[in-house]
């Protein structure tokens, strides 16, 4: 299945996150080490990008999100890269310990409110390898998700040091970079 194909099936036509999907697959195919974590599932749009990224890289996504998303892991199981996804269901900030550190990629698309992204953030972060990256999707569109952005940290600090641009299409797109 091509990326064209698996995002029909999944995409809602009016979602804002069409504006971003090979984005998400560019980054996920060329991060250096490929390994990804997905925060919001939804109707799969952002996983079937991320999740064909990662498979053209021989990497790995690791998708949560507190609903089952039934349709979703449905769609993805009759795909030749199932084995390339994991799926956890839960509250990503509570479910971090099961994940790796060293990643490359954290996709934060859940809890858009003030506190739950900026607990993905605190606990995903620290995560994230030097030259790995952390997206938030619609940092434009809720004030909650653009105040964490503007907090990150563009100087040294305990957290690292991370640069940061913001795609301004759709509903915006920012993506933070650690480099310490």
């Amino acid at each position: 299945m091509d990326l064209r194909s698996l995002c029909d099936a999944l995409e809602k036509p009016w979602s804002d996150m069409m504006n971003h999907l090979l984005v998400l697959y560019s980054i996920a195919r060329y991060a250096p080490g490929r390994k990804v974590v997905e925060i919001g599932v939804d109707d799969g749009s952002s996983t079937a990008a991320l999740l064909l990224g990662v498979a053209a890289a021989n990497g790995h996504l690791t998708s949560i999100d507190v609903a089952p998303c039934d349709r979703t892991r449905q769609d993805i199981s009759g795909c030749p890269f199932y084995s390339r996804w994991t799926f956890i269901q839960g509250k990503s900030a509570e479910v971090a310990g099961q994940i790796d550190n060293d990643l490359d990629v954290v996709f934060i698309d859940g809890d858009h409110s003030y506190a739950g992204t900026k607990a993905d953030w605190e606990a995903y972060s620290k995560k994230v390898k030097i030259g790995g990256l952390i997206l938030f999707h619609d940092a434009l569109a809720y004030p909650d998700v653009q105040r964490v952005v503007d907090e990150i940290p563009v100087v040294a600090a305990p957290e690292g040091w991370w640069e940061k641009v913001t795609l301004p299409w759709g509903y915006g797109l920012t993506i933070a970079k650690r480099l310490q």
